[in-house]
């Protein structure tokens, strides 16, 4: 039911700790920070992940909901 305005949701939060990071990632480089720059991306990739699974579950709570709905239209 409030999966699309999630998804919207999640998406702008994501963008913008994306953005965020990236702007990050690139400070700590030009300040020759090795450390701090192998835990931001480190950091990078677990959001990735993040957002992969995340686009996994709400694909399949629409592709659920689609079920429902052609099942009920069907007992109709």
């Amino acid at each position: 039911m409030f999966i699309i305005p999630t998804a919207i949701l999640e998406t702008v939060f994501y963008w913008w700790i994306f953005m965020s990071l990236l702007s990050t990632i690139a400070q700590v480089k030009n300040r020759a920070q090795m450390v701090k720059l192998q835990m931001y991306y480190k950091f990078l990739i677990v959001l990735i992940v993040c957002a992969a699974i995340s686009v996994a579950v709400i694909v399949t709570q629409m592709y659920i909901n689609q079920q429902k709905r052609k099942k009920e239209r069907d007992r109709e």
